[in-house]
């Protein structure tokens, strides 16, 4: 094992004496909470249903029945929940310390391996888990774990595997962002803040008053793809080939578009999943909000944005839109097959590597968009490809929506 690795992998002895400390020492302030739930005596319930995000924060809280917020795990994990995403609200981390917070709503226990202990984020558009290495156990009690539940929500490997019928040396695996980022925290070195004064002085507004700037850089910080730094920054997945790709301006000549008013493509990478197969395509798009003050939740800009799209297309078919949490804002995640005619036939050499396909009349695309509102602007994240959109793809845009972040 590397030492990298090596340097991740808390003990689990260490784990359970630090979180106990911490439980106890709540406890011991806060007064004993009910089974199942911790929260200082006296704490404000939320309405039922309410979304409750901490800035800089990985996951939402949601409200339950009794005004209890418990960490949504994942979307599969909202099955059954009644949900208002309609007014989204963000507290203080003392805030949602104080605040009466129950157990939290996992699709799959978390796993122990070894002396690390994972939480399985299965989105229900994900066609496996992702096993994500909880690094800290601070994370452990922020999302939820306490000494009355340890035992209903970890597994050991074996009892994980029978419960689940899943082989986790089979599954994905990535670190899990800290659940909350600490306000005297600084933001990752492989993902600083823009440096300058306007990024400090958006950072108190949540607004930009320029277009947004995107840094990305492959797992572990190595082979920086498009420079550290950016209002929007998240981590590819390294080894994978990503390259960037925004000088293959012929994209926009054969990919279904549907534009919107200031609709700007910000970033833009791409990976051979096969040889002599089509690429996958990754996008981020930006949309100044100012030019549709209609649209202010991400179902919003979703439900614009599909629209134009399928009015760009001969051939349209949506899939149910899945509601997610990424980068502790909430998301609208579309899976799409939409068919562009061409009219005639064209050279397409810029989306395949196949030697005897390089012209055609008629594209199917195959795609994945990710929407988000954050401030003055929405976000579409696109994974796309004439090719049915592989495993390996969609599980590397998984790992860097885990790691997405919004800096202002």
């Amino acid at each position: 094992m590397s030492t990298s690795k090596q340097s991740h992998l808390i003990s689990w002895r260490a784990h359970a004496r630090a979180a106990t400390a911490a439980i106890t020492m709540a406890s011991a302030l806060a007064g004993a909470g009910a089974p199942g739930a911790f929260a200082a005596a006296g704490a404000v319930t939320s309405p039922p249903g309410a979304v409750v995000s901490v800035p800089g924060g990985t996951f939402l809280w949601v409200a339950d029945a009794q005004g209890v917020l418990h960490l949504v795990g994942d979307t599969r994990a909202l099955a059954g929940h009644p949900v208002d995403w309609s007014k989204p609200a963000q507290v203080s981390l003392d805030q949602l310390q104080g605040a009466s917070r129950g157990d939290p709503w996992l699709s799959l226990p978390l796993v122990k391996l070894g002396d690390a202990i994972y939480l399985p984020k299965w989105e229900t558009t994900a066609p496996a888990p992702t096993l994500y290495h909880v690094q800290s156990a601070a994370d452990l009690v922020l999302l939820g774990l306490n000494g009355q539940n340890y035992g209903q929500l970890v597994r050991d490997q074996a009892a994980w595997e029978q419960q689940s019928g899943l082989a986790t040396d089979s599954l994905p695996r990535a670190e899990l962002p800290p659940v909350v980022l600490p306000a005297t925290t600084a933001a990752p070195a492989t993902t600083p803040p823009v440096p300058s004064s306007a990024a400090a002085a958006n950072a108190a507004s949540g607004t930009l008053q320029h277009l947004p700037q995107v840094g990305a850089s492959t797992a572990n910080g190595a082979n920086s793809v498009t420079g550290v730094g950016g209002d929007v920054t998240f981590d590819l997945p390294a080894g994978r080939a990503w390259s960037d790709a925004t000088n293959v301006d012929r994209l926009n000549d054969l990919i279904p578009l549907g534009m919107l008013d200031n609709e700007k493509t910000i970033a833009q990478w791409r990976v051979l999943t096969r040889p002599g197969g089509a690429y996958t395509y990754l996008q981020v798009k930006a949309f100044a909000l100012l030019s549709h003050p209609d649209i202010a939740t991400a179902q919003d800009l979703a439900a614009l944005k599909l629209r134009f799209l399928c009015r760009d297309v001969s051939t349209c078919t949506v899939q149910p839109a899945q509601q997610a949490v990424l980068g502790g804002v909430p998301a609208t995640v579309v899976d799409a097959t939409l068919v562009r005619q061409l009219g005639e036939q064209r050279s397409i050499s810029g989306v395949t590597t196949d030697e005897a396909d390089k012209n055609a009349d008629q594209l199917t695309w195959s795609t994945r968009d990710v929407f988000l509102v954050k401030g003055n602007y929405g976000y579409n994240i696109r994974l796309a490809s004439t090719d049915t959109l592989t495993t390996r793809a969609l599980a590397d845009l998984d790992q860097a929506l885990a790691t997405l972040q919004f800096h202002y």
